[in-house]
């Protein structure tokens, strides 16, 4: 038991001996104990993000019930003009806390139907061109810009996922336009996003690091199994899913954990299926595979809990 640990023990102790209540304990401190009020907050995160999922679905019903007799300003209007409106909608509500749940919804619906918006602007507009890599750099280009602006000026958390989602589609999208090798660009971005998730654990804000988490490693460990595959190499990969098991008690993250211990047991049961799938002990290397599957599911879970 930690110091920590103890001090709460004799402050519990204390408390029982002399019949203290909350409130005399937090007037001693200096605090105030406020209502609870768990279960408004609740049923207005409820309502905010039912009525959220209410407008899209109402949006989207009459898009698919009257597409083909729309005109091409109308159909720009029904989904970027939405989505623009919502996004208006939130800035203003944004100014006012009490409206946080009804803001993030807006946002939401905002980040999905402007750049449908776009796409529909595009195909209307262009309807020769078929080049999809323009046409999202241009989309997500401008959703970048307009999502980091915002989280500039109002520092909220999905809207900084949004930035990220948007900038990583931007420059997944440039990099495969320019013709880079697709392992090298896994890699790299992989890298770096996890980098920059790494810098958001100390900060306030956290913009779904897990999900960002799971993306880097999987881009990291995918792109460079692509390196290595069916090469001298190969076995590096092993190597590098136990380092990253490593990492991710550095790092605190159950979904790097996650990534890299199915990477470990896929690259095993890839390599026994080679290698044995026709001799007379393929029975037997089943049974290894699983008592290995076993074996590091139970490691994974002893590190999950020590470290997570």
């Amino acid at each position: 038991m930690n110091k920590r640990q103890q001090a709460l023990e004799q402050i519990k102790q204390i408390a029982a001996d002399n019949k203290l209540s909350l409130a005399d304990i937090s007037n001693v401190l200096g605090g105030e104990v406020k209502p609870h009020t768990a279960s408004m907050i609740d049923a207005s995160e409820m309502l905010a993000y039912i009525g959220g999922i209410l407008i899209f679905a109402g949006i989207g019903v009459y898009t698919t019930m009257f597409w083909q007799d729309l005109s091409s300003i109308f159909r720009i209007v029904l989904t970027f003009g939405s989505g623009l409106s919502c996004y208006c909608v939130a800035l203003g509500l944004s100014k006012n806390k009490n409206y946080d749940k009804v803001t993030q919804a807006l946002y939401l619906i905002s980040a999905i139907l402007q750049p449908t918006g776009l796409y529909v602007f595009l195909n209307e507009t262009f309807q020769a061109t078929n080049d999809y890599h323009l046409a999202t750099l241009f989309v997500f280009g401008i959703m970048f810009v307009q999502q980091l602006v915002t989280f500039w000026e109002k520092r909220i958390n999905l809207v900084l996922f949004f930035t990220l989602f948007f900038g990583y589609g931007f420059v997944a999208t440039l990099f495969d336009y320019l013709d880079f090798n697709s392992n090298t660009v896994s890699v790299v971005l992989g890298t770096s996003l996890f980098l920059l998730i790494y810098s958001f654990t100390k900060a306030t804000y956290k913009p779904g690091i897990g999900f960002w988490y799971f993306v880097s490693t999987v881009s990291f460990l995918g792109g460079f199994y692509g390196w290595v595959y069916k090469t001298p190499f190969e076995v590096l990969f092993l190597g590098l899913c136990c380092l990253a098991i490593y990492v991710s008690t550095l790092v605190k993250s159950k979904a790097v954990l996650f990534v890299s211990t199915m990477g470990l047991i896929a690259y095993i049961g890839r390599y026994t299926m080679l290698h044995f799938v026709n001799s007379v002990g393929w029975p037997i290397s089943l049974i290894i595979l699983g008592a290995a599957f076993i074996f590091f599911s139970g490691f994974a879970l002893k590190i999950k809990k020590k470290y997570m």
